[in-house]
């Protein structure tokens, strides 16, 4: 067997002694991740796609994204360009992708997913088992991701090519494979509410499936595979249509596959694993369909069992050490964010955003199931399969730590430290604006409030439940500016300056009022003062940008007293 480069050794070595809380191995990694991108044994690891998986795992864990991101971007680029000893350029980039997406690393997976699907380039028989791969690895991310669109025609490209397959030398790849790509044109359907189309797939997975049990028998962990995926697929069916009884048989036939894979393979298995997500799955659909607390309960403990039996090592102090790891810090005056020690937390999808956003906006209260589906799925959110509620939050719960993201009997909660959210700090800087001494200190204390806004609130986030959260901070950021401009002018603060800034105000809030008013306010107090105004041609371009945005009456009659006062 070939033995792993030293560059990986050491990379590896040092991200493991760094989890531990071996400060010195922490201040050593990120040279040793740059010599591993630049080494020119990157890629002669014996297992690739496991190291990468491996390596950037415990760096994310650790806070350091932008290291992991270097190195799959490295890979990538390394495979694309010469391929590897031992495999295909697509078989190899389907292997980190794997390995990524198993970690919990979906973007980078996806964009590694992406680089094999277009690696084939000559079409021979032998590609098309690694470009079937590389779609259903695809089809999974972006499942995973909430694009339930790109995953059905990733599906769709990967039945295309696992029918060009030769079946002779693959045959048990080609069987595995069927079921897959069956099981995600499924949940493609169903994740789209086409619940015919998902039923009509959901068939051709039954016939799969007995023809695999038919060939290879009952107890072999393929045809275990293949039962456990159309028995989850049936449990989300049934559960679509209403149809307890059926969700029933199906959740009975994922507890014995669990306990037969378990039996045969022992629990930490990736097959008994595998089976223990699909039970919980089902588990937790049932019973959040039904209110069945009881049933719920057992759902979250089977997703422990599981986190348990598959979870990387925590990263952890020093033995002795009792300083704890710091708290999450959020943002939601700009885009969504979670920062720890200086480093972004990954959060993978638009849907998990916006779960978080709506559990910090309900600042430390319980948010139920179907609060937390409304705010991410919209109005059709009874349409939507509450196993994807089920997968977001856990995800959210690992990235942020089961301390922070609560989960309580009727719901999820999230537990702030003191400080950790921008938008409580902005609320604590006002109130202490209002019992400032003197107008200096309340205008600082201003202006700190508003430096928080790093953008739009909630920015790029869809949804009914976005627009109104960002409406509503939009309209208290523009409030509290205007408190402060009000300041500027009873400070006597330059106004030319002043002008400048009331005119990019107005573009922006064209039918702000309170702006308008100020910026008359202050030419009134130019024209009373000695001496003619200034040219103030910018604002003049600025203001009439904005007529063009439906200026109200005010606005016009504000602009063309600007012109009048300007005419010599």
């Amino acid at each position: 067997m070939t033995e792993e480069p030293e560059a990986w050794v050491t990379a590896l070595s040092l991200a493991e002694r760094a989890g531990t809380g071996d400060a010195a191995a922490r201040h050593q990694l990120k040279d040793a991740v740059r010599r591993l991108c630049k080494d020119r044994e990157l890629l002669s690891h014996p297992d690739p796609g496991r190291a990468v998986g491996r390596l950037t795992g415990l760096l994310d864990d650790l806070g350091e994204p932008e290291a992991a991101q270097s190195l799959v971007r490295q890979c990538v680029s390394r495979v694309t360009a010469k391929g590897t000893d031992a495999e295909s350029r697509c078989a190899s980039l389907n292997r980190i992708a794997a390995a990524l997406a198993a970690h919990g690393q979906l973007t980078a997976a996806k964009r590694v997913s992406t680089a094999a699907s277009r690696a084939g380039t000559r079409r021979s028989h032998a590609e098309y088992m690694d470009l079937t791969i590389a779609f259903a690895n695809l089809a999974t991310v972006e499942l995973a991701l909430d694009d339930a669109g790109a995953a059905a025609r990733s599906a769709e490209r990967a039945e295309r090519f696992l029918r060009l397959a030769p079946v002779d030398d693959h045959h048990e790849t080609h069987l595995e494979l069927r079921v897959r790509v069956a099981s995600l044109m499924t949940a493609a359907a169903r994740a789209r509410n086409e619940h015919a189309t998902a039923d009509a797939h959901l068939d051709d997975l039954a016939d799969i499936a007995r023809g695999l049990v038919a060939e290879l028998g009952g107890q072999h962990p393929m045809s275990l595979s293949a039962l456990m995926t159309l028995a989850l697929a049936e449990c989300e069916s049934a559960t679509a249509a209403g149809d307890r009884q059926r969700s029933e048989r199906a959740v009975d036939v994922l507890l014995v596959a669990a306990q037969k894979a378990a039996a045969s393979a022992g629990r930490r298995h990736p097959l008994a694993v595998s089976a223990l997500r699909s039970l919980a799955a089902a588990e937790g659909l049932v019973a959040l369909n039904s209110g069945d607390r009881e049933r719920l309960a057992r759902a979250k403990a089977l997703l422990a069992t599981r986190v348990r039996a598959e979870s990387r090592p925590p990263v952890r102090q020093q033995p002795g050490g009792a300083v704890a790891a710091a708290p999450p810090a959020f943002h939601l005056l700009g885009p969504v964010r979670a920062r720890r020690g200086g480093a972004t937390l990954p959060l993978a999808s638009e849907r998990e955003r916006l779960l978080l956003a709506k559990l910090l906006l309900n600042e430390g209260r319980v948010v139920s199931p179907d609060d937390l589906m409304r705010a991410a799925w919209g109005d059709d959110f009874l349409m939507s399969p509450r196993r994807m509620l089920l997968f977001h939050m856990e995800r959210l719960r690992r990235d942020l730590g089961s301390d922070v993201l609560v989960e309580e009997t009727s719901g999820y909660l999230i537990r702030l430290a003191p400080g950790s959210l921008d938008l409580h700090e902005a609320r604590e800087l006002v109130e202490r604006s209002r019992g400032a001494q003197d107008r200096e200190r309340t205008r600082e204390l201003l202006n700190q409030a508003l430096a928080l806004w790093t953008g739009d609130p909630l920015e790029g986030l869809p949804g009914r439940y976005a627009r109104e959260q960002r409406a509503r901070l939009r309209d208290w950021y523009v409030e509290l500016l205007g408190a402060r401009l009000e300041l500027d002018l009873e400070l006597g603060r330059d106004h030319e300056g002043l002008i400048n800034e009331l005119a990019d105000r107005i573009a922006g809030n064209p039918q702000s009022d309170r702006f308008l008013d100020l910026f008359e306010r202050v030419l009134d107090h130019e024209a009373a003062s000695a001496g003619a105004p200034e040219d103030h041609a910018a604002a003049r371009r600025v203001l009439a940008d904005a007529l063009g945005a439906a200026p109200s009456a005010s606005l016009r009659d504000l602009v063309r007293r600007l012109h009048e006062e300007e005419t010599p």
